[in-house]
């Protein structure tokens, strides 16, 4: 099975972001640490969104299985809708990130969870988008969901926000 890396650039782009604004939120000084962590974040993005322009009018596939000579069924297949998707995605994650820099300074927002997570539920969409079998869907969905679970309950010290995370887990 050999994988095709450029199929998968946007998911790796938003994934590897995910780790590095992870890595920035622990490393920089507190004082330049929300620059630093929405930096990355948004470098993270426009790399995906790069990735995704690249793809383009491309028909790909990745992750194939060969059952009998010519027959072969893929895990993850990139064709108009996947990048027309793709785009739309990475932008408006893009979108959010450059908007909610003010807000997660006036709100006291922690940047690192919160970057990590709306990279982490872009990796889980970029993800679904593509998925052409049943486990590849539902670990996409699941990555897609479980971050939005945290970003609700996101600010600890607010008891609306922790109620709401928790019936938006349960429903």
């Amino acid at each position: 099975m050999s994988i095709d890396y450029l199929a998968i650039a946007p998911i790796l782009a938003a994934g590897l972001g995910a780790l590095a604004a992870l890595a920035v939120d622990l490393a920089a000084p507190l004082r330049i640490r929300t620059t630093a962590v929405f930096g990355t974040a948004l470098i993270a993005a426009t790399a995906s969104l790069a990735a995704a322009l690249a793809l383009v009018g491309e028909r790909r596939a990745t992750f194939c299985t060969e059952f009998e000579p010519g027959l072969s069924s893929c895990s993850y297949q990139v064709d108009g809708l996947t990048v027309r998707l793709a785009i739309l995605l990475t932008a408006a994650a893009f979108g959010t990130l450059l908007l909610s820099v003010a807000y997660a300074r006036e709100r006291d927002l922690p940047p690192g969870e919160y970057c990590v997570l709306i990279l982490a539920s872009l990796t889980g969409a970029l993800t679904l988008v593509g998925a052409r079998d049943l486990i590849t869907l539902l670990v996409a969905l699941e990555t897609l969901t479980l971050p939005t679970y945290a970003l609700v309950g996101l600010r600890r010290r607010q008891r609306a926000s922790a109620e709401a995370a928790i019936k938006y887990l349960l429903v």
